[in-house]
């Protein structure tokens, strides 16, 4: 029976020390529930009327990055002639050679019908280039809410891709790329954008999760580190960041489109390192350690298409907006982006066995196995401390 106890004993001592949890799954009712930020991203990333304005062998470089054409020769002598002492600011170039606000917002709707513009969003230098984002304002008391769910209370926004000012650039496709999250964290819209395309009603309904894993003290398997560059902790941000610092170190500079402190990378040394370590399959097998977070808020999408706008409707939407039918069939989209329930979804880890199961568990087996109690082992305590009382007061023998 003692053997038994031990091994029992053990084997509860070993399912503790592994910290076993479950996920429990709740969906919470609110009564306001907060609004993400939407970042929305033009396919294109250079305008062709402000890159013709430059020298032809910016347009050569543009098109090397776009085709990855290894038989495409750039007159580098060239560019080091005209920018050899001020290299050329990719970031600079972006901003002002890229799509502005100003022209592809149509048309900006917020909750009942409120007007919202370009003053409504800020500008972000992402992984897919030039973005802007809307609600992007995290300070408590500050950021948007809705009270219902559905599109009468949501984000409507009218686009216009430009595709007649297209220009070479990383992305051959036409539309915007829609990413929703949360307010002040750094958008990875080149990883889990939705693409939108022209000429479509996209509806995206939104449903917001929190989810929070247990870190235990001596196994911790979760973080909440700040993240150095992208703001609030989240394991595919971690990762981004592991494989920009990757290429930064293996370049001795900072690719344009990624956060960071170190030196801008200019054109040559893009074309000539940044861009083949980007395709090496080493930047994303590089050693990373990036656990999961504590608290996570994260947003899943449905999404729905239709016509944009009708056949009935596509002249009168032309002459609306003071353009032809195929600038709307080839150039305009509407998006609608608003949540599918009045709540959000939790998931958290609770542990189930704590240390009181423990204790619970050692009590059971020592009641079964050898009938005993707490109030045993105090009688064994008082019986074993009355012994050696008694034999240290018995007297000496003569």
């Amino acid at each position: 029976m003692a053997i038994w106890l031990i091994c029992a004993i053990g084997a509860g001592f070993k399912k503790f020390l592994d910290f076993p949890v479950s996920t429990v799954i709740e969906f919470i009712f609110v009564k306001s529930l907060p609004f993400p930020a939407i970042t929305i991203c033009n396919y294109n990333q250079f305008r062709k009327s402000e890159v013709f304005k430059q020298d032809p062998v910016l347009q050569d470089i543009l098109y090397y990055f776009a085709t990855n054409d290894n038989d495409f020769k750039i007159d580098w002598d060239r560019y080091d002639e005209l920018y050899g002492d001020s290299p050329w600011n990719l970031t600079q170039t972006a901003i002002e050679s890229g799509h502005q606000l100003e022209s592809m917002l149509i048309n900006c709707r917020w909750n009942r019908g409120e007007n919202c513009g370009p003053q409504n969003f800020t500008t972000k230098i992402t992984g897919f280039g030039v973005c802007f984002t809307f609600n992007d304002n995290f300070k408590p008391g500050k950021r948007l809410h809705v009270t219902e769910a559905g599109q009468s209370q949501g984000l409507r926004l009218i686009l216009s891709t430009e595709q007649d000012n297209y220009f070479w650039g990383d992305y051959l496709g036409a539309g915007f790329k829609v990413f929703a999250h949360s307010p002040g964290a750094y958008p990875l819209v080149n990883e889990f954008g939705i693409s939108v395309t022209p000429g479509f009603e996209t509806s995206i309904a939104l449903k917001s999760t929190i989810t929070k894993t247990l870190s235990y003290p001596y196994k911790a398997n979760c973080s909440d580190v700040q993240l150095k560059y992208t703001g609030e902790y989240s394991s595919e941000r971690c990762f981004f960041e592991c494989h920009v610092e990757y290429i930064s170190k293996q370049c001795g500079c900072r690719y344009y489109k990624f956060p960071g402190s170190e030196r801008l990378c200019d054109p040559k040394e893009i074309a000539l390192c940044v861009k083949p370590a980007i395709r090496d399959t080493a930047v994303f097998t590089s050693p990373c350690e990036c656990p999961v977070s504590c608290r996570y808020e994260s947003y899943s999408s449905k999404i729905s298409l239709a016509k944009w706008p009708s056949e009935f409707a596509v002249s009168k939407t032309a002459s609306h907006y003071n353009v032809t039918e195929d600038t709307v069939r080839n150039n305009y989209l509407e998006i609608n982006i608003f949540f599918d329930a009045p709540g959000y979804e939790e998931i958290r880890q609770v542990p189930i066995y704590t240390f009181l199961d423990l204790q619970s568990d050692i009590g059971a087996y020592m009641g079964l196995l050898l009938g005993a109690s707490i109030i045993s082992l105090f009688e064994v305590f008082d019986c074993v401390m009355a012994l050696a009382s008694q034999r240290y007061r018995r007297p000496p023998t003569s």
